[in-house]
């Protein structure tokens, strides 16, 4: 895969296939529309590592998977943090970073359960 005509051809023949299987993890076609494209940028922009070209569709599906995974980690991460800033708002004693709390100015922090 040295061109970018040759890149084009590896898009159009395996596009398809790539596409549905970011599709079956994440179920939203925007969400896997975007992960097949950061996986042909990578596999182009990593094209030297590919050793074998009888194996491509397997380096492809590697790809994929690792793209995938980075996503589902950077979306849990947000997730879990959205949940506990929500779950603040009703439970005083759930800790957040100092940098997220907001008090107005002149007031200090009050401790509002005992925490050993």
């Amino acid at each position: 895969m040295a061109t970018t005509d040759e890149a084009s051809a590896l898009f159009n023949s395996y596009h398809d296939r790539i596409y549905r299987y970011p599709l079956s993890l994440v179920h939203n076609p925007a969400e896997a529309d975007d992960l097949t494209q950061d996986t042909f940028l990578r596999a182009y922009s990593h094209r030297d590592s590919l050793r074998d070209p009888n194996a491509i569709r397997g380096w492809l599906y590697r790809i994929a998977t690792r793209v995938c995974l980075d996503h589902l980690r950077q979306h849990v991460a947000q997730v879990s943090l959205d949940a506990k800033r929500a779950l603040s708002r009703f439970n005083p004693c759930v800790r957040l970073p100092l940098r997220h709390w907001k008090l107005p100015s002149g007031r200090r922090l009050q401790p509002a359960c005992n925490v050993a």
